[in-house]
């Protein structure tokens, strides 16, 4: 099976579901980010990476961007799974945000290989 734009489209929207429901419980439950650990700069900065696990993968979304062939496709994986890796400190060890966390990140770190194989591959054919 050959991986096509549709593929990491379809895993962009996840990874972007999975950065949502964790903006979504950051806003429903304001004691996630009140803690005696952080102070107001670090409560912008996780709301802030929150929303760049959202919107990351939405730019991906768009146009020819989502392509497996190109390397630079890759970045829409890797970003957010950066992104949601911060959220995996004991802060935030909740049961919706670690869950998403997760899930969002095996997501990110399995579609980032399935693009950088596909690409790999891509470029050791040669072009009619």
């Amino acid at each position: 099976m050959t991986l096509n734009a549709t593929h990491v489209k379809i895993l962009l929207a996840v990874i972007a579901l999975c950065g949502a429901g964790m903006l979504a419980a950051f806003s429903v439950d304001e004691s996630l980010l009140v803690r005696d650990q952080l102070g107001g700069l670090s409560t912008v900065l996780a709301v802030g990476l929150a929303v760049g696990g959202v919107m990351v993968p939405l730019l991906g979304l768009l146009g020819s961007m989502a392509d497996p062939r190109r390397l630079g496709s890759v970045i829409f994986m890797v970003v957010p799974m950066l992104t949601l890796a911060v959220f995996l400190d004991d802060l935030f060890d909740v049961f919706p945000v670690r869950i998403l966390c997760v899930a969002g990140q095996v997501l990110a770190f399995i579609g980032a290989i399935a693009i950088l194989s596909s690409a790999s591959a891509a470029k050791k054919q040669p072009q009619p």
